[in-house]
């Protein structure tokens, strides 16, 4: 690894979110390592920092795991491992139930033995990982649900055995040996169960990774030939074939296409593109082949972003996972406390050591953690796969859960609450300057701009036919413009202020005044420090944006704008939103927007939505920060979500999904705690005994987890209208 790198590796043996904490813990010693996180869920560590992954490795595995190279048949050979000791798990321990049961002298007297024979092969070979994970705990001082069945099954084993050579005729040992062997089988269904959970709960997610061994057909300076999926770049122009994925952002090139977007949208229909569409990696083209020119791949993609941001936000649980990871470590300890206990106790009052045995290892079996460990995760993921179902990619999941007690929210304006497709309205020159100067100038050094307004005035000169030029020294200034030097001079696009209308003649002031009416925002070029041109953009207000605010403020949100532009235009905008002028604050600096933010902190809990540079600060400062998607991309770092197609209407999709998602934690974290509470003081009294001992707690330990996963599930289909 170097020096800046991530890596991502598949992690064997976890099965909760303790076990996710322990890696991390492991990970996070080794000498290199800046940062690590742990997805329980999808079974996946990553790595920042310069650390030797052999040292990764023998950390992970002295915590009792494994850590390996991300590797799709490796992981499918450990699922059929899974499987196939699953089966024939259960199979024998059917079989032992059988002749426990039905015909306990099959073999005559032998019967007892070859059971104890057959139940100690499904103990300590087909478990044999939750015994070798175990054994790896215990050696660094180190406890888990593991640990519980480990001693449990072994208790119960040696209880058979002590049991057949104290009986004359075997009469009770097998019994307990086929104990052992369904407390193990059941263990198995139930982590082959939670794995096939995990996988659906996953798959939305899974579904966005395009496969980046493969090649496609790509024409680069007008050469056609094969290149690998992860060389693409901008620019090139790549050949889909019919039904194949589109394995980069892009524009279409065809006049026509019909794609399948059902990875990134959840809708499955077919989806109709015209020539200059926007085309996201990761769709299924239609019958017809198509060319794509591609404007972002790999990593910069959008299913690239979403991806990489969705794992992030898996890597930042939010307050719940805190308080069931406490949980979780102290529950192992405490049940062989009781367990101990209930032994110690049971012999004082005179009982039997082997019936004073088996209520201890009822308790052991039942007090497996495993619902309290997956019960925040699992929620987690299948709320962020909806999530970006729906169109919305979640960076932290911590602060995309506190949406829903927001009681401000503010909004930007330009990209934000219009569309972010602004086109020039008027160019007005100043001095002797030729027209199609100013355009190459203005196209020069907003060529590469990620702001609308940008990128308006370098489209304006793109449609007039004028080329840009090169620019060196090209910087942005937050919440101001930009600046470059362009054929030896100085070139700087700046928001028009107060500070420079005074030095315009008074026809070009009232031409601004009248522009700003309307709801433009005025522009000014200078040319080596000389006004050159004023420039007028407008942009169109988004379709739904008013009733989106309605609809808002409706639900008790205190809303307002938070605009860098003149207080002129933003107010014209407003207006057509439904924002009364006490709702408007213009013109704003970005720190002026990120003190606004930290000062209704004070009186409630903060959401912010812009799309800009100059809303980063505010962004990050706010309790929740929403980006529109496809605005730059320091804004959309900043935020806590980001609304994929900057669709408002998503504010309120994603403000029912987070509280559906809170109540499906709290359930699951009450549910947990209640089962582990309930279910060990019962099986240490004795009490499971009358019910079957300890195949009915094994049943009911795997049971609870499985509860956990299916309540989680319902995030994937629940409403959220």
């Amino acid at each position: 690894m170097n020096a800046a790198s991530e890596s991502v590796y598949d992690v064997r043996g976890m099965t909760c979110a303790s076990c996710a904490k322990r890696v991390e813990r492991a990970i996070a010693k080794v000498e290199g390592v800046t940062g690590a996180s742990v997805d329980v869920v999808r079974e996946r560590a990553r790595v920042v920092g310069a650390a030797s992954e052999l040292e990764l490795m023998e950390a992970v595995k002295k915590a009792g795991y494994e850590l390996v190279r991300r590797d799709v048949d490796g992981g499918s050979a450990a699922r059929r491992d899974l499987d196939v000791r699953t089966v024939l798990a259960v199979a024998l321990a059917t079989l032992l139930l059988v002749v426990d049961f039905g015909v306990p002298h099959l073999f005559g007297s032998t019967t007892p033995w070859i059971a104890l024979g057959v139940a100690t092969f499904v103990t300590f070979g087909l478990g044999s990982p939750i015994f070798a994970r175990a054994l790896r705990l215990a050696r660094a001082r180190d406890v888990n649900m593991d640990t519980l069945v480990a001693l449990g099954t072994t208790a119960a084993l040696v209880l058979s055995v002590l049991s057949l050579v104290a009986s004359t005729h075997g009469a009770h040992g097998h019994s307990d040996a086929s104990t052992a062997a369904l407390v193990i089988a059941i263990v198995l269904m139930g982590r082959m169960a939670e794995a096939m959970t995990k996988r659906r709960a996953a798959s939305a997610l899974d579904a966005l990774a395009l496969a980046e061994a493969g090649s496609v057909r790509v024409t680069r300076h007008g050469e056609t030939s094969e290149l690998p999926v992860a060389e693409l770049r901008a620019d090139d122009v790549v050949h889909v074939a019919p039904f194949a994925l589109v394995p980069a952002d892009g524009t279409l090139e065809s006049d026509r296409a019909y794609l399948d977007e059902a990875a990134l949208t959840g809708e499955t229909n077919a989806v109709a593109k015209v020539r200059g569409d926007l085309v996201l990696g990761g769709s299924l083209n239609g019958p017809s082949p198509a060319q794509i020119r591609v404007t972002h791949a790999g990593a910069a993609s959008m299913r690239g972003r979403l991806e990489a941001d969705t794992a992030v936000a898996l890597g930042r649980p939010p307050r719940h996972a805190a308080l069931a990871d406490r949980a979780s470590r102290f529950i192992v300890p405490i049940a062989l406390g009781t367990a101990v206990l209930s032994f110690v106790v049971r012999l004082a009052l005179g009982e039997a050591p082997l019936e004073a045995l088996r209520p201890a290892i009822d308790a052991l079996v039942i007090a497996c953690p495993c619902a309290l460990g997956l019960a925040t995760p699992a929620a987690l993921v299948v709320s962020l796969s909806r999530a970006a179902r729906e169109g919305i990619v979640v960076r932290d999941a911590a602060r995309f859960l506190d949406l829903p007690r927001a009681t401000h929210l503010f909004f930007d304006k330009t990209g934000t609450l219009t569309e972010g497709r602004a086109r020039v309205r008027e160019l007005v020159l100043i001095g002797d300057h030729p027209e199609r100067d100013v355009l190459q100038w203005i196209a020069s050094v907003e060529a590469d701009s990620e702001h609308p307004i940008g990128h308006a005035l370098f489209l304006s000169a793109m449609e007039r036919g004028v080329p840009a030029h090169p620019a060196t020294d090209v910087r942005a200034l937050a919440g101001r413009g930009i600046e470059g030097v362009v054929d030896g001079r100085a070139i700087l696009v700046e928001g028009l202020t107060s500070e420079h209308e005074p030095t315009l003649d008074w026809s070009t002031r009232a031409r601004i005044e009248a522009l700003r009416a309307e709801g433009c925002t005025i522009s000014i070029l200078r040319v080596d420090g000389r006004s050159a041109a004023v420039i007028a953009v407008r942009d169109r207000v988004r379709a739904n944006a008013a009733s989106v605010l309605d609809a808002l403020r409706k639900d008790g949100l205190e809303l307002a704008m938070l605009s860098g532009d003149h207080a002129s235009a933003a107010g014209a905008v407003a207006k057509e939103v439904g924002l009364g002028p006490d709702a408007v604050h213009a013109p704003l600096r970005p720190e002026e927007k990120a003190a606004f933010v930290r000062e209704a902190r004070l009186r409630g809990i903060v959401a912010m939505v812009g799309d800009g540079v100059n809303d980063a600060p505010a962004l990050a400062l706010a309790d929740v920060g929403i980006a529109i998607g496809g605005g730059a991309g320091v804004a959309v770092r900043s935020a806590a979500l980001t609304l994929r197609d900057g669709n408002l209407g998503r504010i309120h999709t994603a403000r029912a999904l987070a509280l559906a998602t809170d109540r499906t934690l709290r359930a699951n974290l009450v549910w947990a705690f209640a089962y582990n509470l309930i279910a060990l003081p019962i099986a240490a009294l004795g009490m499971l005994d009358a019910l079957g001992g300890a195949p009915v707690a094994a049943a009911a330990m795997a049971g609870s987890s499985i509860a956990v996963l299916l309540w989680s599930l319902r995030l994937a289909r629940v409403r959220l209208a």
